[in-house]
């Protein structure tokens, strides 16, 4: 997102014990980092962010211990954040479609999510599996939120659409706060 080719994806959700996810925020765009980190530093403190996740790749690390010392500037010390190596057998398109099926059945979007997130929302209904895409950011995220939700659960069907399911914001809230969650941000960038 630096170079204003692609896109930087952080998708804030909450994930419940019984590994679903309710997206609280995303910030998508193609700014520089100097525009970028403060955004990112005031969602994951306004949403209580406990573990941030970013791909350590394409200047990730680097951009992960901006982050670190922006929030310990603004005395934030309860996110923990973990740029990991990006390692994958499958190539990106592989992995969209594989993970689809999860995003549609256990990631949850607030339901006004095709205004808060305009960019995001168009690129992921742009996605064409198999297609080249301007920008596919987006469905990588979802399918990296979807990953993490299935770690140890075995395989899932596929289906080609990436499309998560709508909720009503109220419903996120209400999930959140009556069932143990763990409050965690997914970082994309190339």
């Amino acid at each position: 997102a630096d170079t204003g080719k692609d896109y930087l994806c952080m998708i804030v959700y909450a994930e419940t014990a019984d590994k679903f996810a309710y997206v609280l925020d995303i910030i998508y765009n193609d700014n520089k980092v100097e525009i970028t980190i403060p955004l990112i530093c005031k969602s994951l403190m306004a949403n209580r962010v406990q573990k941030l996740t970013m791909e350590s790749n394409s200047g990730g690390r680097l951009l992960g211990n901006n982050i670190k010392q922006r929030l310990e500037d603004n005395g934030w010390h309860r996110t923990i954040v973990n740029p990991i190596p990006t390692t994958s057998s499958q190539n990106k398109q592989a992995r969209i479609n594989n993970m689809s099926e999860v995003v549609q059945t256990r990631i949850f979007m607030p339901k006004n999510w095709s205004n808060r997130f305009d960019n995001f929302y168009k690129d992921v209904f742009k996605y064409i599996s198999g297609g080249k895409n301007a920008h596919d950011d987006g469905p990588d995220c979802l399918t990296r939120v979807a990953e993490r939700l299935t770690e140890g659960m075995g395989q899932m069907i596929v289906n080609r659409s990436v499309i998560p399911q709508v909720i009503d914001s109220k419903m996120v809230t209400q999930t959140t706060m009556t069932q143990p969650v763990l409050r965690v941000a997914r970082v994309i960038r190339r």
